[in-house]
């Protein structure tokens, strides 16, 4: 009778160990991972959920990181295309003759539009069709048509009209800049017409005439006496009066008296006696401030109702009437054209787009239209456009001159407002920045990868040492099983 094999019971389950081990080892060499699940990585596997995690967190900053670039590098560029239309245009008002006799004035508009034209065009840019200057509202072109601008909507005013309701506001009934000049006697009196931000407001009054009275300017409304009672005037002395524009310029009107001639705007007759010399006085007086009121007072008051036109909500003058308005108002939806149509979140304009681009770092490079240097740009060339000139008239000259004057200011750069290239240097940092943050985080991902690899990815060379070790171990051992298995008593004896 056969003798059973000595521990085949041992042997076998051996045997199925080794071959289990084996073909682990085989689907460890075809996957080069040390394990198909999580569970059988051990300890490990917290430290691989972790790598894995990391590596996708730090992967999808980049690709934050990447969507925000294309949307700083299209931005940039078209900073820098309106930096160089500023340039050019500034260019234009200073460079050209601020007299209206030569006619370049009509280029100087035509340019004017033409630039306004293509900032407009380039604040309307868009990528996917997802508008660059419009803040959260991605889907709204941020900027009206010019025309819309220039001309309004329907019921709704545009630049022209509020220029049109500011000028008679500050011009006032006598289209003098709502001043009232009389004369009492030998004294010459001029009162601002009341308290309210039109017009024209009185300055110092400066003169070296003996016996001459200056009283003022004093109260609210200001008012300024000059008394002419027992002064000694003889020709070429000088009367220099400070009148403020509604824009806060300030501009000197100089009377000089003349022994015989006409009153006019740049001087006085000496008269008879002092009542007739106040008399004569008063009518240069007035001719001076009405050439300033109708000439570069003008310019002043453009400015201030662009500065209302383009804010938030606009700003108009409360009328009509609106020659004798004291007060301005908010305009609305409903009766003042918006040139802005994007975000007008009081947040700010770099909050409307947040990158986050680290596990820490959250960035902001949100960008609206109505930005000061952009709104300031675009008001300047607005405020030349929407302008008319007359060139048969002294005192338009001094309108376009004064205009002009303001709008090249404007166009300048300087250390008191925002300029579109420190908006430019503002978000070349932060793409610096987003640069940096991209080198951190693809080296981050990089390490969590290495490390990951240790966990789960097993040795090549070592496997197959290993697979070699239990294919030698596996055929000793089906040697000895078969040995064993042919074993019999009467071989044993």
């Amino acid at each position: 009778m056969a003798i059973k094999g000595i521990s085949s019971t041992g042997s076998t389950a051996y045997i199925n160990r080794l071959n289990s081990q084996l073909s682990d080892l085989h689907v460890q060499l075809s996957t080069q991972k040390k394990a198909q699940t999580y569970g059988r990585l051990g300890n490990d596997r917290n430290i691989a959920l972790k790598m894995r995690a990391d590596i996708k967190s730090y992967s999808s900053y980049n690709d934050a990181i990447a969507r925000a670039n294309i949307h700083l590098s299209t931005v940039q560029n078209v900073l820098s295309s309106l930096g160089d239309i500023e340039s050019n245009a500034r260019a234009d008002f200073n460079g050209t003759a601020m007299s209206l006799n030569d006619g370049s004035f009509r280029n100087v508009k035509i340019g004017a539009e033409q630039r306004l034209n293509d900032a407009i065009s380039l604040l309307n840019e868009k990528i996917a069709d997802k508008y660059l200057f419009s803040g959260t509202k991605l889907d709204e072109k941020p900027i009206s048509s010019i025309t819309d601008i220039m001309n309004g909507e329907g019921a709704r005013a545009g630049l022209k009209q509020v220029i049109s309701e500011r000028k008679l506001a500050d011009l006032g009934a006598l289209d003098n800049g709502r001043l009232t000049i009389g004369t009492v006697g030998a004294q010459v009196n001029m009162a601002e017409d009341g308290v309210h931000a039109f017009g024209i407001k009185l300055g110092n009054v400066t003169q070296a005439i003996s016996g001459l009275t200056v009283t003022g300017p004093v109260g609210a409304p200001a008012a300024t006496a000059i008394d002419f009672t027992g002064a000694t005037v003889i020709e070429d002395d000088l009367i220099t009066i400070r009148l403020i524009m509604p824009d806060g310029a300030k501009v000197d009107i100089n009377l000089m008296s003349k022994a015989d001639g006409s009153n006019d705007k740049d001087g006085f007759v000496i008269g008879a006696n002092d009542a007739a010399t106040a008399a004569n006085f008063q009518a240069s007086l007035d001719a001076a401030i009405a050439y300033i009121a109708n000439g570069e007072m003008l310019a002043g008051s453009t400015l201030m109702a662009s500065d209302g036109f383009f804010a938030e909500p606009p700003q108009r003058v409360d009328g009509p009437p609106f020659d004798t308005a004291v007060a301005m108002m908010n305009g609305t939806d409903a009766d003042t054209m918006s040139w802005y149509n994007g975000d007008k979140a009081t947040g700010g304009a770099r909050s409307s787009y947040k990158v986050f681009a680290s596990k820490n770092s959250v960035l902001e490079v949100g960008t609206r239209a109505d930005e000061e240097p952009l709104r300031e740009f675009v008001k300047n060339l607005s405020m030349m456009v929407a302008s008319t000139f007359d060139p048969t008239s002294d005192e338009s000259n001094e309108h376009y001159a004064g205009l002009k004057t303001r709008i090249t200011k404007g166009l300048s750069d300087d250390n008191l407002k925002v300029g579109i290239l420190d908006l430019s240097t503002e978000l070349g940092y932060k793409e610096k920045h987003l640069e940096n943050l991209s080198v951190r985080n693809t080296s981050r991902v990089f390490l969590s990868q290495n490390i990951l690899a240790d966990v789960e990815m097993s040795d090549t060379y070592e496997v197959s040492a290993m697979i070699l070790t239990l294919n030698t171990q596996l055929e000793m051992s089906y040697k000895t099983t078969s040995l064993l298995s042919q074993t019999h008593l009467i071989n044993f004896i």
